[in-house]
């Protein structure tokens, strides 16, 4: 028995600028920082790209994860969405 499961989310007029989400994940408190990652995921699934910020989420989330359990199940969302396998630079994937 196969259960097909589609999520739909609409997107946004204008997607944030990346300097934008890089301060709101510095300067925020947890649920800024928690409200920011959410705006990334929903993003990301309306095909955006932000290369670029996976190593400041390393850097900014990673150490406060354990302080907030809706910042960890979203980061859990966040690693299911993100390209993991395509550098900053590249145009296509590379096998």
């Amino acid at each position: 028995m196969d259960i097909n499961c589609t999520v739909y989310l609409r997107a946004d007029s204008n997607p944030p600028n990346p300097e934008e989400l890089k301060r709101q994940l510095t300067v925020g408190n947890l649920e800024e920082k928690a409200a920011c990652l959410k705006t990334l995921v929903r993003c990301i699934i309306n095909d955006e790209t932000y290369p670029r910020l996976i190593m400041h989420i390393i850097t900014t989330i990673i150490p406060v994860i354990h302080e907030s359990n809706e910042l960890r199940k979203i980061m859990l969302l966040y690693w299911e969405v993100v390209e993991k396998n395509k550098s900053a630079t590249d145009d296509t994937l590379k096998d």
